[in-house]
């Protein structure tokens, strides 16, 4: 039920501030000049902010269409991504009634359902930090399978880097 909570914003227009309409035109500009790599806004480069989140947004316009939905899916999914880690981080350090209250708690929590349905960087945060976290543990408490968890504690610290910036890993590896 909660996840179809958090579901039902995506069909609903955007949210607080202009926020969602400057990043979604930002995105849109990448993909009407296919510039990939440039960022900007009303012919002004935009420095401000690492490419993932616009990357994805805009690789979801093109495969969607320009819309609200498009522009809300991928941070929508992130989101998804960091309630199925919080579930799974919780499971392995407690046990499963604990993990289904940690992700209760995820999910139902109206900044993080906001931040899914207005994409703010928070959704691709949790959706990257927190399955860093979970493969870097896993990493450092396994026996086996520690090149797995190393590629993916890498590719999700490298992800959380793509959207925030270095600043992250303080955050992944005090954890």
């Amino acid at each position: 039920m909660a996840i179809l909570a958090n579901l039902s914003g995506m069909f609903s227009p955007m949210l607080s501030s202009d926020d969602p309409y400057f990043y979604a035109m930002i995105a849109k500009n990448m993909l009407i000049n296919n510039d990939w790599i440039n960022l900007s806004y009303a012919g002004q480069g935009w420095l401000d902010k690492p490419h993932l989140p616009f990357w994805l947004t805009a690789l979801s316009f093109k495969l969607f269409g320009i819309n609200a939905v498009a522009y809300a899916l991928p941070g929508f999914i992130f989101h998804l991504i960091g309630a199925f880690y919080t579930y799974q981080l919780a499971k392995y350090l407690y046990d499963r009634k604990t993990a289904l209250i940690a992700l209760v708690i995820y999910l139902t929590t109206l900044h993080l359902m906001l931040s899914a349905i207005d994409v703010r960087a928070e959704a691709y945060l949790l959706g990257t930090i927190i399955p860093a976290v979970y493969y870097w543990l896993k990493y450092d408490n396994s026996e086996t399978l520690k090149l797995r968890y190393l590629l993916l504690g890498s590719l999700f610290t490298a992800l959380a880097m793509m959207t925030k910036g270095p600043f992250v890993v303080i955050t992944i590896f005090s954890a």
